[in-house]
């Protein structure tokens, strides 16, 4: 008899933990899993679902407005499993457990590190945070910053906390990236990327600063950023201010962005912090070489295990030696950290034990 599952995720617009559930449920074993993933809402939706799971929308913009529908749909469906990903969902679903069917286990997903994402009275949120997140039959975390970090901070027991990666689809994203676009790029012309939602958490104009200095000796370059964000505007008044409004393109949120990035001699970031960031993953496995100036979160984990420190720097200056060609190894070895048939197998196993537990 197969295990059903319930996945919750507020919508599959584009964004990083929407795009790991898709990875989970379009690859999970669906002999031994029958998954169901349940939307909020489907508007924007941007990631393609496998035609063997089931999709579900509660029709609901917020999440406070779904309590009600996502409690009913729980005792409905009696699954054995149910994972929920991004932090108001999660709280929401913490709630609601002491009302699940009662062989209903929950798994939540952390996506950010939570001292970057906490008030200030600490000792309080420690204590109320202890109590809700002991909900939950097991917590992932992305990296072991954010599990050492949460475990820190909610006082969790580390027993009740895994980190595994992010699965990233690499064979999937090269075939998208062989698809054409209707620009043209200037021969011989550097190409500079950044890729993400632009935030403050970023630093975008720190990036533009680096690229100016670049550019003052090598003026045939550009700077292209992919994404939206609240900061858009201010970005683009910040790059008319610096006078590189011809140097600097903005291309909005891509649905494909990897066509995009295959043109990118390096792929620059400069966040103040990173739970698992995917792009850098996807940037290292098409061959750009990275810059990354340095942050805490789980940026280190890959760039540790492909041995490529050195691309983590003090400063964020842009020479010849950002340039440089990774060793040919690389992509071997993302997939078997981060492919996501490894990562998702290990998900299958985490399922397997937490629906075993109390049998």
């Amino acid at each position: 008899m197969k295990n059903k599952v319930l996945f919750i995720i507020p919508s599959l617009a584009g964004g990083g933990a929407e795009r790991v559930f898709v990875n989970i449920v379009n690859t999970i074993d669906k002999s031994i899993f029958d998954v169901t993933l349940v939307c909020l809402s489907t508007e924007r939706n941007v990631y393609e679902v496998s035609s063997d799971v089931r999709v579900i929308n509660l029709k609901s913009k917020r999440v406070r407005n779904a309590t009600l529908k996502i409690l009913r749909l729980i005792r409905k469906e009696r699954p054995s499993l149910v994972v929920s990903t991004l932090g108001h969902l999660n709280s929401m679903l913490l709630m609601l457990k002491l009302f699940f069917p009662k062989n209903t286990k929950l798994i939540i997903r952390q996506t950010n590190i939570m001292s970057f994402n906490r008030g200030k009275n600490t000792l309080i949120r420690k204590k109320a945070g202890n109590k809700l997140y002991k909900n939950a039959d097991m917590i992932v975390c992305q990296s072991k910053f954010m599990k050492d970090d949460f475990i820190n901070i909610t006082g969790v027991k580390s027993s009740n906390v895994i980190k595994i990666y992010n699965p990233v689809d690499l064979d999937s994203m090269l075939i998208k990236s062989n698809e054409d676009i209707k620009y043209e790029f200037n021969e011989g012309q550097i190409n500079i990327f950044f890729a993400g939602r632009l935030e403050e958490v970023k630093r975008i104009p720190l990036i533009i600063d680096a690229f100016q200095n670049f550019r003052e000796k090598n003026h045939y370059s550009k700077l292209y950023i992919l994404g939206e964000g609240p900061k858009k505007s201010e970005l683009m008044n910040y790059t008319v201010k610096k006078k590189l409004s011809h140097s600097v393109e903005f291309l909005g949120f891509q649905q494909n962005p990897y066509k995009w990035l295959k043109h990118a001699d390096l792929f620059i970031m400069a966040s103040k912090h990173e739970g698992m960031p995917n792009v850098l993953i996807e940037a290292i496995a098409l061959g750009i070489p990275v810059l990354v100036l340095k942050h805490p979160g789980g940026t280190i984990d890959i760039l540790r295990t492909l041995n490529i420190e050195d691309r983590f720097v003090n400063n964020l200056v842009i020479d010849k030696n950002s340039f440089d060609a990774y060793d040919k190894r690389v992509l071997s070895i993302l997939k078997a950290n981060f492919g996501v048939e490894i990562v998702v197998k290990q998900y299958e196993d985490l399922f397997k034990s937490v629906i075993q537990i109390g049998e």
